[in-house]
Formats: C-alpha cells, structure tokens, sequence
C-alpha cells in the first residue's frame, strides 16, 4: 500500500511496473476491510468535497459500486456539481453512472428556499425584522446552506451585537 503513496513516505520507491495491476488488488482488499468492519452492523462513511479529492478516488467510489456481492456500507459522499475541476467531471459522469444502471441513484439536493433562509436566520438570531435580510441572504448565498452560514458567521464575527441575546 504504501507503494502507492509515495507522497506519504519521505524515502518511498517510485512505484514499479507491478503497480499497474495492483488497483485491482487494492479495491479487492479495501472492500473486504469494509466487509470486516460491517460484519455485525452496517458502516457508514461520509465523503464531503470530493470535487477536490483525486480520481483514483473517483475509481474506488465506481469499483465499490459494481460489486456483485453486497457491502453492508453505506457510503454518502459530497460533491459540488458546479465545479469546474477534473474530479468534478468524473463524479459528475459517476452519478449519470448510477442513475443508469446503481442499484442506489444518487440524490440531489437542491439549493436552499427563501423560508428555509427565514427559519435558519429565525432560529439563530430570534424573531424579528428579518424578512429583508432573509431575501438578501438567500439571493447572495443562491440558496447554499456553507454560504449562507458562513457569511452569518463571518456578519457575527464583525457585529457581534447581531449574536442572539447582543
């Protein structure tokens, strides 16, 4: 394994013809580790941002997927389809993938509506006049929960009056 990280090891070997084939090997073994880990309870495992992850990455999700046999493991992994980069594409064409032919299609998750904006801001600031800022949070956010929230956090860090209870 380490052969195929070289990254991770200081003095690592570059890795050898052999290598090749060991992607194979390595999908056959990470399943049966997940297979172990699942032996008395399903696993879950989350994947978040996997636009900025590698492709072998990518390669792993789809090998897991057309197993045979069946992975207690369930496995919920994240991605931007708006990204531009070379794993976005494959993820992207991963998902049109499964949507075909998965035994589970992949879920989208549409942006955020403006009530879901009123009721976050709602429950973290208390009542109040916040239909204007609820609008405008959610036209610049475009509905994305990490932007909505992390333009709140970043408004709090500058005013932090508008903290419930300030």
């Amino acid at each position: 394994w380490l052969r195929q990280l070289p990254p991770w090891v200081a003095d690592a070997a570059p890795p050898t013809d052999e290598a090749v084939h060991e992607p194979t090997r390595m999908l056959r073994e990470i399943a049966a580790l997940l297979e172990a880990m699942a032996a008395d309870v399903t696993t879950v495992i989350v994947l978040d941002d996997l636009q900025w992850a590698d492709l072998e990455t990518v390669e792993l999700l789809r090998g897991l997927a057309r197993r045979h046999a069946p992975l207690r493991t369930m496995i919920l992994a994240t991605y931007s389809p708006f990204s531009t980069t070379v794993t976005a594409a494959a993820l992207r064409s991963l998902a049109a993938e499964l949507r075909a032919t998965g035994p589970t299609p992949p879920m989208t998750l549409g942006p955020l509506e403006e009530d879901h904006v009123r009721t976050y801001l709602t429950e973290r600031f208390g009542s109040g006049p916040i239909e204007a800022l609820a609008r405008m949070v959610h036209r610049l956010s475009g509905g994305n929960p990490l932007v909505m929230v992390s333009t709140m956090d970043a408004l709090v860090n500058l005013y932090p009056k508008l903290s419930v209870g300030g």
